[in-house]
């Protein structure tokens, strides 16, 4: 026999769980997509090349570094302490040097890794021993290398003082840090 007093709070408990399962969609979206929907907010808000590239470069190095620190704490997880500590306490820092370059300028950042970012670092959690050890070295090598590059051409462009010299002043950390990581590759190759 139906019973009316268990119907309703059914439909609503029925509701409610699609609704929580609507917003985690959308807010799991919104993560996805934030360097891209902060790359329309900045577009929108500058119309100079100047402060286009400044913005876009203030948005990759952000986003770089999201996934950096996110790459570390799975070596962490993975028992690589040392390493993994140094580029966690470091890329947390210029990420909140970005942020206050960011703010000064009214740029819009990401706030998380982007999709594929999020994949390869669940991809690297996924790894075990000597494979994720070798694979993680080299995808961090090549970021590195990647981000020195980036800093060099910012350091030495037309961009405004402040993050020329900012990019000049982390040039020698991030070397640092792909000296670090060509020293692992060589120990753990042995």
């Amino acid at each position: 026999m139906f019973q009316r007093k268990n119907f309703f709070p059914a439909i609503f408990s029925i509701i409610a769980l699609v609704s929580c399962n609507d917003n985690t969609s959308k807010t799991q979206e919104a993560k996805d997509e934030s360097k891209s929907v902060a790359e329309e907010k900045n577009e929108k808000k500058f119309n100079t090349d100047s402060a286009e590239k400044t913005a876009q470069f203030l948005v990759d190095i952000a986003g770089s570094n999201i996934h950096e620190i996110e790459m570390a704490k799975a070596a962490k997880s993975k028992g690589m302490q040392s390493i993994g500590d140094m580029l966690v306490t470091d890329h947390s820092k210029v990420l909140s040097d970005i942020q206050g370059l960011a703010s000064a300028r009214s740029v819009s950042l990401p706030t998380a890794e982007t999709e594929d970012q999020r994949k390869e670092t669940e991809k690297f959690k996924g790894e075990k021993g000597k494979d994720f050890e070798e694979d993680w070295t080299e995808k961090m090598i090549e970021a590195h290398k990647k981000g020195i590059s980036k800093f060099e051409d910012v350091a030495n462009s037309g961009m405004d003082n402040e993050i020329k010299t900012w990019a000049s002043s982390l040039l020698p950390t991030l070397r640092h840090h792909l000296d670090m990581l060509q020293q692992f590759k060589d120990k753990i190759k042995k």
